[in-house]
């Protein structure tokens, strides 16, 4: 196996947000020892607003970034997808989970428009194709948006991926099974949950106290020929606040193939 690489996905929670002595100003800092105490070569994040993107973007100089749109409406959310600069991008598929995928849509149950950010990587002669995604609170809408990026992640068939995000649904939900193949019938080849048997919850709505009623929202998969070394759900404080209401999701893999 080769030296493994790591990917966080973080729901930053949307910073136009009134949430008091938990606003995205007072809690921005907390980013900066997050990533120092757990580096990472892919950083997802999801529920982005532009400002949010661009503090990352300063926070973080030795990364660049792919999934935002340039000028976007003031309650615009993006899937930001944060590369170290050791790898390079190849290529970038932004899209809405939507029937018109490729203009700014949603489907008609949906409360928001949903998007997913796909690209694919390079770094020593190996690809890698990684997604960031936050689906809807329907679980209608849900099972649709992980067919579609299904359908968009085959024209990267052959290359092994990664799938990361605030999913909106414990593991034990339709497109959980839909996505590491245990629906019949679905397209494949299946992801792989590391996190399997876990139900941790991932959402604590800034107490520090896992949402039970949620259990595990945010998701790491992967398929192909990795491997993953290490997969945690990450709880770290700082002077009793957190960065986010999510608690961060971390995974390390190599490559075995």
């Amino acid at each position: 196996m080769t030296e493994p690489f790591f990917v966080m996905s973080l729901n930053l929670r949307f910073g136009r947000a009134a949430d008091g002595a938990h606003s995205w100003d007072r809690r921005k800092h907390m980013l900066s020892a997050l990533f120092h105490r757990h580096p990472a070569s892919f950083i997802c994040v999801q529920e982005a607003n532009d400002f949010q993107v661009h503090y990352l973007a300063g926070l973080l100089p030795d990364y660049r970034f792919t999934g935002h749109r340039h000028n976007p409406p003031a309650f615009w959310q993006d899937n930001a997808i944060f590369y170290h600069r050791r790898w390079n991008l190849v290529e970038s598929d932004r899209f809405f989970l939507s029937h018109t995928p490729d203009t700014p849509s949603r489907f008609a149950e949906s409360k928001w428009p949903r998007q997913c950010t796909a690209a694919v990587f390079s770094r020593g002669g190996r690809q890698l194709v990684v997604a960031d995604t936050h689906l809807d609170f329907s679980t209608k809408v849900r099972v649709k948006s992980v067919r579609l990026i299904l359908s968009r992640l085959a024209r990267f068939a052959g290359r092994p991926a990664i799938l990361a995000g605030d999913f909106n649904a414990r593991p034990d939900q339709p497109c959980h099974r839909i996505l590491t193949g245990k629906e019949p019938g679905e397209p494949g080849p299946p992801f792989i949950d590391p996190f399997e048997g876990s139900f941790a919850p991932t959402h604590h709505g800034f107490t520090g106290i896992p949402n039970q009623s949620t259990g595990r929202i945010d998701w790491i998969l992967y398929r192909g020929p990795l491997a993953c070394t290490r997969c945690e759900i990450l709880h770290d404080d700082f002077g009793g606040k957190y960065p986010s209401d999510h608690f961060p999701v971390y995974a390390g893999f190599s490559f075995t193939g």
